[in-house]
C-alpha cells in the first residue's frame, strides 16, 4: 500500500500601491482542519455527496485555527475568490512525483470594509464559502503585518499531495 500525504503552503505579500513589496510573509506551512480532511479530502474519495470545494481566500487578525476549527479565528469579514482557471485553481502536476494545486487570489487595493482604516492581519484561511460562514479546510498564522487601506494583498496557495 502506498501512503499519500497532503502538505500545504502558502506564501502572503503586503503590495503598495506602487508595486512595491511592503510585507512578506515567506513560504509557511498550513495546517489542515478535521473536516478539512473529512469533507474536502476523504469526502471526494468515498464519493459523499456531502462533500465541499474550496472557493475563497480569508483573511483574519487571530490566532492559528484549532484542528477542530469550521471557521477563521479573527476573521475580518472580507473574503476574495481564487483567480485563474475557471474552477478558480491552476492544478499542476510536476514531474518528481509530487501532484500539486495551485492557488492564487489578490485582495487588491481598498479591500478593507472601512475606507482609510487599517488592519493587523496575521492569519489565512481556504474555505468554500465567497461570504461569511462555510468551512474552514485549512489555514495558519503568520508575522503579524500592518495592511493600510490602500495597500493590496496578494496571495499564493499550493496543496501539494506526495506519495512515499
Amino acid at each position: 500500500m502506498e501512503a499519500i500525504t497532503l502538505k500545504g503552503f502558502f506564501r502572503l505579500q503586503i503590495v503598495d500601491p506602487d508595486g512595491t513589496i511592503k510585507g512578506d510573509s515567506g513560504l509557511c506551512k498550513n495546517m489542515i482542519t478535521n473536516l478539512g480532511f473529512n469533507k474536502y479530502v476523504a469526502g471526494v474519495l468515498a464519493g459523499s455527496n456531502n462533500t465541499l470545494t474550496l472557493g475563497s481566500v480569508a483573511l483574519g487578525s487571530g490566532a492559528a485555527p484549532a484542528s477542530d476549527a469550521t471557521v477563521l479565528p479573527g476573521e475580518i469579514g472580507v473574503r476574495t475568490a481564487f483567480s485563474g482557471s475557471t474552477s478558480g485553481a491552476t492544478a499542476a502536476c510536476s514531474t518528481n512525483s509530487s501532484h500539486y494545486a495551485a492557488l492564487y487570489a489578490t485582495f487588491g487595493a481598498g479591500w478593507h470594509t472601512s475606507v482609510g482604516v487599517g488592519y493587523n492581519i496575521s492569519n489565512i484561511g481556504l474555505v468554500n464559502g465567497s461570504a461569511s460562514g462555510g468551512t474552514l479546510f485549512a489555514g495558519n498564522t503568520y508575522a503579524s503585518s500592518g495592511c493600510a487601506s490602500n495597500q493590496a494583498v496578494n496571495i499564493s496557495y499550493y496543496l501539494s499531495f506526495t506519495t512515499a
